[in-house]
């Protein structure tokens, strides 16, 4: 299993959230997340965890292939 972080960028604004501080700079582009998905499923990985803030802020995110 890969679990990673793809932006903290997130629209909510709830209480106790562990990414609310978090700089938003800091975000994977697609062709980084891509390069994530090849790497891994080379390794042998079936299945993906993505989190960060709002993952779906990404844009292109779903249509990214391994």
């Amino acid at each position: 299993m890969c679990f990673f972080s793809v932006t903290w960028r997130c629209r909510l604004e709830c209480t106790g959230c562990y990414a609310k501080g978090l700089s938003t700079e800091d975000n994977l582009g697609g062709s980084e997340i891509a390069s994530i998905l090849r790497q891994t499923t080379a390794a042998g990985t079936l299945l993906y965890a993505i989190a960060g803030g709002g993952p779906l802020e990404v844009p292109g995110l779903i249509a990214l292939r391994a």
